[in-house]
């Protein structure tokens, strides 16, 4: 009885013990089990507000264990690996944890964070049970300002040369940190308008992204901009803006083609003007300035002139004669529909001849020609005999005072000879100067020059009546060339001998085929003939 007593005396507490151990295990997970690690703030990407203490960052969370500590880890800004300087962490006995961090070693300007928060046990090993969490944020301010760079003001884009694509281009450029650059144009009845503002950076670079040019009169397409730096370091640039299409669409166009009037000796230049789009009757104003918007507008004959009845303007413009070759902005704005055409129209002026010069004697077995013309147009050079070289010129200028009754016929001439290169074309650089070297005979010389437009093609150009389009003749200018003078073996002077050819009464260049006025015939590259 005892023993068996004594069995059920020990079987009770053995249950009630496996009972209670079941309880037990089944209690401590959901009373004891430590909470997830986590980072609660700073949340992923907001912007934390560090005006008060700029290297503070406060970082809280849950889930960090009762016996652990933190470590805080972020990139500089170049890559660079720093570790935080924190506060112990406050805990509330529940997991949940606070810290500050001072983020002493980021790089200048810096203000986007990526940093790590790990969990570190008694012996500052990382706790397998606690993941290291990163966050990235943002920092109201940069702990370090980034130094401020100031640059000379500069406008880099858009191109002077290659029409804008876009209505609305962007401006870039340098300045001084903090000014403030404005793009300002003008729009309809003569009023300012601004296309668009920005702020130079710290950097001392400017970009206003986008342009409004909604203002522009309708059809215009090449307008000048003025770029102003205001604040510190005031400044402006004037720039040649062109679109590939008006920003304002509209009927207003014009079409520009330079002339020249062989009506004496000499000539008149100027740009043809075909205009169309205006109101019918009304008198338009008509100003021409440097394409590249350098100098300001000058007086041309005409300034004003008047529209048919269906505002259609057809008009010669005629330019000062001192006004050198190149490129000009012709505007035409209507007086009263202030509507405005306006295009870029080149001007053909006479030649010059620099070298050689009246009188100047000459040594040697070649001959340089330099002058001064129309950028890109080509020059045709006429020189030999001065006598020969007269009568050419004096032909020439009786054909010019005399009214075309037809064709124009050029005198009988021998052949040109052909010394080196003599066919290949002269042409007009772009700084407006030319220069060429030919081998030549002994002897008394005198040259004409006469400029001739080539198309973009590199062919000469010729107006609506198929007539190449020339300028005045430039000469002629009278020099004279001596064999260079060398001393023989046994001291008495000799000259050397000419070796090139220049066989005919005069010798003809530049590799077109062309009359000169109505009086000069010259030598085509590609050989073909006048007929007489």
């Amino acid at each position: 009885m005892l023993k068996s007593t004594r069995g059920r005396a020990l079987a009770v507490p053995t249950v009630l013990s496996l009972a209670l151990g079941g309880a037990l295990l089944a209690a401590v997970p959901a009373s004891a089990a430590p909470n997830a690690f986590s980072v609660t703030n700073p949340v992923a990407g907001s912007t934390v507000d560090n005006t008060a203490a700029p290297t503070k960052v406060t970082f809280d969370g849950q889930g960090l264990p009762a016996a652990d500590h933190l470590v805080v880890t972020y990139d500089n800004g170049s890559g660079t690996a720093e570790t935080a300087t924190i506060t112990a962490p406050v805990t509330d006995g529940t997991g949940a944890w606070t810290t500050d961090a001072t983020l002493s070693n980021l790089d200048a300007g810096v203000t986007s964070v990526a940093a790590t928060v790990t969990p570190l046990d008694a012996s500052n090993a990382v706790d397998p049970a606690a993941t290291a969490v990163t966050r990235t944020f943002s920092l109201k301010v940069a702990p370090t300002p980034a130094p401020v760079v100031s640059q000379p003001f500069s406008v880099a884009t858009p191109s002077q040369t290659v029409a804008s694509p876009t209505a609305t281009p962007a401006f870039t450029g340098t300045g001084t940190a903090g000014d403030t650059v404005t793009v300002t144009y003008t729009g309809t009845a003569g009023s300012t308008e601004t296309a668009g503002s920005a702020t130079v950076d710290n950097t001392g670079a400017f970009t206003i992204a986008t342009t409004d040019f909604s203002k522009l009169p309708q059809g215009v397409s090449s307008i000048l901009v003025h770029v102003t730096e205001t604040g510190t370091a005031p400044a402006t640039a004037v720039r040649r803006l062109v679109f590939a299409a008006a920003p304002v669409k509209g009927e207003a166009q014009v079409t520009l083609t330079p002339v020249i009037q062989s009506v004496q000796y000499g000539s008149t230049v100027g740009i043809a003007v075909d205009a169309s789009g205006f109101a019918g009757g009304e008198q338009v104003a008509i100003t021409v300035e440097n394409e590249d918007g350098s100098g300001s507008p000058f007086a041309i004959d005409p300034s004003s002139l008047t529209t048919d009845d269906s505002g259609n303007l057809v008009a010669t413009i005629t330019f000062p004669k001192s006004k050198p070759g190149g490129l000009y902005a012709v505007t035409i704005t209507g007086a009263t529909s202030k509507t405005i055409a306006s295009g870029v129209g080149v001007l053909i002026a006479d030649p010059t001849i620099t070298s050689p010069t009246q009188g100047e004697a000459l040594t040697g077995s070649t001959i340089t020609f330099a002058g001064r013309g129309t950028p890109g147009s080509n020059i045709v050079l006429v020189y030999g005999d001065p006598k020969e070289i007269s009568q050419i010129l004096a032909d020439t200028v009786a054909a010019m005072k005399t009214p075309a009754t037809g064709a124009r016929v050029a005198p009988k001439a021998s052949s040109p000879s052909a010394p080196a290169d003599q066919a290949a074309p002269i042409v007009v650089g772009q700084d407006g100067t030319w220069s060429v070297t030919y081998k030549a005979a002994p002897g008394a010389y005198s040259v004409l020059a006469q400029g001739v437009l080539l198309d973009p093609n590199g062919v000469p150009a010729a107006d609506e009546n198929g007539n190449l389009i020339e300028t005045g003749i430039a000469g002629p200018v009278s020099f004279t060339l001596a064999a260079t003078v060398t001393t023989a073996a046994d001291g008495s002077p000799t000259t050397l001998a000419f070796t090139g050819s220049n066989d005919g009464p005069y010798l003809a260049a530049g590799g077109l085929l062309l009359v000169v006025g109505a009086g000069l015939v010259v030598a085509s590259r590609r050989r073909r003939t006048l007929a007489e």
